[in-house]
């Protein structure tokens, strides 16, 4: 396995080819046939490093423990053996390269290292607080995906390792001591900090180009640095708060550094929302403090905890490592009308004789007023208990996309590539543009504040202002980039996107090809900056997440980024029967768990499920697989703590027979309340 032919097959894995030679190892491009998919597979190098089975026990330990460890800032390992007396470990294979290959482009700007920090820094502190160094944190170690996202590789490789401090790649770059704490390179004891005094380097070299002290790499003598070179002297347009940032991440004295990663991260966003970074306060490790203190603070950290998350998600979603109870049933609270405020009060100059009529209040659940849904391709509009039904168009064309316009009045949809507008009152239409030179006119999403709209024409995606009378000027494509808005975005082939809350992310759908077929997937893209090139991605799935039903992702919708909770909630169904009624699940993606629900008396099918407003209920449309094909469309509106109950609820009470086709699309839409 030494030679520089590679070896057809490591363990079950096909070898397809080197992809780096090290001093400590071989990498190689792997195939896994009981997966199917593409793996990196790296081979330790045994003459120099494993001569006794208690170090290849040791080897195969620590990375059975980084293996448990889920983060998606930390590189996946899958798995870990030995073929031919060498130790090797499977891993996820990273296609987009290496933080070196990027710099090699030039340096980072301020806010794209920021970037980059925000997300290994999560997974760096957790590992660090379950005693998990790295001690070898360097750029080559900090690999990205096909999409752009980072993830830390080689965790406690090193502590096996133990590489000599004298090593150097073999093209002769300077290799691990570059990065190294002085802690580290004296052979002392290193905790989390001797990491983050290599990031400190990294965001010096990151920012400038270059390493601090390249010039003196060679001489062992370095370990007892304690100046840091000037950042500004290499890049002078850096703002000089970043040169007592490096400075303090870079300290000879640990206990002067910032503690965690975390810390070093929010001493540079405090500087981009322009107040002073916090003084760090030198409290203890909690894994030091005495027992007693760690129960008491467990204790009352998980009670706080569980109180919140049980009033607001189902409680399977709380942790993935136990098996949490589902007896939350619904009560008279869960599911109570709360009548609106009436917008106006009796006018005190009225005579007494004077009669006034107040306008009658609409019931309001979960901050919602009114619903509206399609039915036989005609809208029909219905206040939030299911009263007041009525249509609003009897055209039946064909039509999907409905929404809300902000102003309440009206809604939106399309129907074949045009856009229309209708008022609920006077059920006047208006054409607002055609896109029919275009193959494809897939969505039409307007932004929480109603300030910008996602469209995906020829599924590109184009952010644009929301100006309907703009908007009526548009025909092509070119019209929408003359706009100049946002964003502009062909990465992917997007089908549809959803708006975070804050209407500074897209969750957006594509399909992407897999070794035999298309698979749809799920990304979360940070669009706050207007990044036309590549905007900042936050998630995707499902991929390495977890496993979907189907290759196919019929609706789903999200719920985030505000929540009290800190919870990003996205509700998912898939394709089982009569065109789009399936299996449903929910997806956190703030904690990347996923859990597959059946709300209504633990059976399938259901589809267009929706969150409210306030992100308390949701709502969904059901067909009891049981009643076979024939069975009925019903719409339930439950709260959100009911949706793992699995529990006999009642639907919205509609006419008989209101839903004609088995196969009808009802796509219902919360209309905000006011």
């Amino acid at each position: 396995m030494q030679s520089q032919i590679p070896p057809k097959k490591i363990g079950r894995y096909a070898i397809k080819a080197v992809l780096g030679r090290g001093g400590m190892a071989i990498v190689y491009l792997g195939y896994d046939p009981e997966t199917d998919r593409e793996v990196a597979v790296k081979v330790m190098k045994s003459e120099d490093l494993y001569r006794d089975t208690d170090t290849k026990a040791r080897f195969r330990r620590e990375v059975k423990t980084v293996a448990r460890f889920d983060d998606p800032g930390i590189v996946p390992l899958y798995d870990v053996g030995e073929e031919n007396g060498q130790p090797y470990f499977v891993m996820r294979y990273m296609r987009g390269g290496t933080l070196d290959d990027k710099l090699k482009d030039g340096p980072y700007s301020l806010e794209k290292a920021l970037r980059l920090l925000e997300q290994i820094a999560p997974g760096l502190d957790e590992a660090h607080n379950r005693g998990i160094i790295h001690r070898d944190l360097k750029p080559g170690n900090i690999l990205f995906d096909g999409r752009g996202k980072p993830g830390i590789a080689d965790f406690g490789v090193a502590k096996i390792v133990k590489t000599n401090p004298t090593f150097v790649t073999n093209d002769g770059t300077p290799g691990t001591p570059a990065y190294m704490a002085p802690e580290q390179i004296m052979g002392g004891d290193v905790d989390g900090r001797a990491d983050v005094y290599s990031l400190g380097i990294i965001l010096y070299q990151v920012l400038t180009g270059k390493l601090p002290f390249e010039a003196h790499m060679r001489n062992i003598g370095a370990a007892t640095r304690t100046t840091v070179p000037s950042i500004l002297d290499e890049n002078p347009a850096l703002p000089p708060w970043v040169e007592a940032v490096i400075s303090k991440a870079m300290a000879g004295d640990r206990a002067k550094r910032y503690q965690t990663v975390g810390e070093l991260v929010e001493a540079i966003k405090s500087q981009f929302n322009g107040s002073p970074a916090p003084a760090q306060e030198q409290t203890p490790n909690l894994k030091r403090l005495p027992a007693p203190v760690l129960v008491t603070t467990f204790i009352l950290t998980v009670s706080i905890a569980s109180y919140m998350i049980s009033q607001v998600i189902p409680s399977r979603l709380v942790d993935s490592t136990e098996t949490q109870s589902s007896d939350i049933t619904p009560t008279a609270t869960n599911t109570k009308i709360i009548p609106s405020k009436t917008a106006t009060e009796p006018s005190a100059a009225l005579t007494p004789s004077a009669t006034v009529s107040p306008a009658p209040s609409l019931p309001v659940m979960g901050g919602a007023d009114k619903i509206a849904v399609l039915n036989n391709n005609n809208i029909w509009v219905m206040n939030v208990d299911g009263s007041d039904l009525r249509a609003v168009t009897n055209d039946k064309t064909e039509k999907f996309n409905l929404e809300w316009l902000p102003d309440g009045k009206r809604l939106l949809y399309i129907t074949g590539k045009t856009i229309m507008v209708v008022d609920i009152e006077t059920k006047e239409q208006e054409v607002i543009t055609s896109f029919g030179a275009s193959d494809y006119f897939e969505a039409f999403r307007i932004s929480p504040d109603g300030k910008q709209v996602a469209i995906s024409l020829a599924r590109e995606l184009h952010v644009v202002p929301f100006d309907l009378a703009k908007l009526k000027q548009t025909a092509t494509k070119d019209d929408l980039i003359a706009l100049e808005g946002c964003l502009h975005y062909t990465a992917e082939e997007v089908e549809d996107m959803r708006w975070s809350d804050d209407g500074e992310k897209l969750a957006i759908k594509f399909a992407a090809s897999t070794i035999r077929y298309l698979k749809d997937y799920i990304r979360i893209i940070d669009i706050q900056y207007c990044d036309e090139s590549r905007p900042f991605q936050v998630d995707e799935f499902p991929g390495s997440r977890f496993e979907f039903f189907t290759d196919d992702i019929v609706s789903y919708n999200w719920n985030g980024e505000n929540r009290e909770d800190g919870n990003s909630l996205f509700i998912i169904n898939s394709d089982k029967r009569n065109d789009g009624f399936g299996r449903l699940g929910i997806y956190n993606s703030a904690k990347y768990l996923f859990y597959e629900i059946f709300p209504i008396e633990g059976i399938c099918c259901y589809r267009d499920a929706t969150f409210s407003p306030d992100g308390t209920h949701v709502l969904f449309a059901f067909q009891d697989i049981r009643l076979g094909a024939e069975g009925p469309i019903e719409l339930y509106n439950l709260p959100v703590t009911s949706l793992q109950t699995e529990d006999y609820f009642q639907p919205i009470p509609l006419p008989e027979g209101f839903f004609v086709k088995r196969s009808d699309t009802p796509s219902p839409v919360f209309r905000p309340a006011k």
